[in-house]
């Protein structure tokens, strides 16, 4: 089945960048998804939410599409999946509103 996606990554400069998600709420106002900036859209192949995270997250950082302008995928990177957003954390995937 086929999947939709999007990648959102901080705007340069935020002290929010490479943070977990834990810290941003508690200390950092939490996450404002105005503070982000859309870098690649497609779809994915796949049945199970978090084989197809994991699977963008090594996409992203060891062979990245040709036409993907982002910094390699990491914390504090938004993942839009099928319209849920996920928020790439220091140990795998948290979905978020």
């Amino acid at each position: 089945m086929r999947h939709t996606y999007e990648i959102y990554q901080l705007k340069s400069s935020n002290p929010k960048a490479f943070m977990p998600l834990d810290f941003v709420n508690n200390r950092l106002g939490g996450v404002n998804f105005e503070e982000y900036k859309h870098v690649y859209s497609s779809e994915i192949e796949g049945d199970d939410t978090i084989t197809m995270l994991e699977t963008l997250f090594e996409i992203f950082n060891l062979r990245h599409p040709e036409d993907f302008l982002g910094h390699s995928l990491s914390m504090s990177d938004i993942v839009i999946l099928d319209g849920k957003k996920y928020y790439c954390d220091s140990f795998g995937w948290k979905a978020i509103d």
